[in-house]
């Protein structure tokens, strides 16, 4: 039976997943400050979104630093979490960024809430694009054990060769 060999990639999508929960704990940080600045002078509702967003953000920043640490570990879970974060914080930073765009299209010359969020949003945006890509490569999914092709390096002391049966003579 052939060893459980990480490819070489989760170390650097770990590192990313653990970037993406420290931007989510930064943007945690900016809507309580926010909630916290503007509590006396704005809006009730205003001030509950500014929390509501902090605390989901706050949130989702931790899972993301616990998955990944957890990266390395090859647990299904950690695959699944993943690909479904990804899938969620594609979606989530796609919408914001095209309200946003069209926002400052048809808006004033005031700087706007969402032209201050796109450079936030964007490179978020990317590295789960980029995390996505590499957990749906055969390999990587065989590493999690969500099946593919098993992950075999080329230069490996820990990979053997198959068994052969001897063929008879002619």
């Amino acid at each position: 039976m052939l060893a459980k060999v990480r490819p070489a990639g989760i170390t650097r999508i770990a590192v990313l997943q653990s970037l993406l929960g420290l931007f989510s704990l930064g943007g945690a940080l900016i809507a309580f400050l926010v909630a916290g600045i503007c509590g006396p002078y704005c809006f009730l509702t205003f001030d509950f979104a500014f929390s509501g967003i902090g605390i989901w953000l706050a949130i989702s920043g931790l899972v993301g630093l616990f998955v990944g640490q957890r990266m390395s570990t090859g647990k299904g879970w950690v695959w699944t979490y993943g690909v479904v974060a990804g899938i969620i914080g594609a979606v989530i930073a796609t919408v914001v960024m095209s309200i946003g765009v069209i926002g400052s299209l048809i808006g004033s010359d005031e700087i706007s809430f969402y032209q201050i969020v796109i450079p936030y949003l964007a490179p978020g945006f990317v590295i789960q694009l980029i995390i996505l890509f590499y957990l749906t490569r055969p390999h990587v999914r065989a590493f999690f054990g969500k099946g593919g092709a098993p992950y075999v390096p080329l230069l490996s002391s820990t990979a053997q060769e198959p068994p052969t049966t001897p063929q008879p003579a002619p």
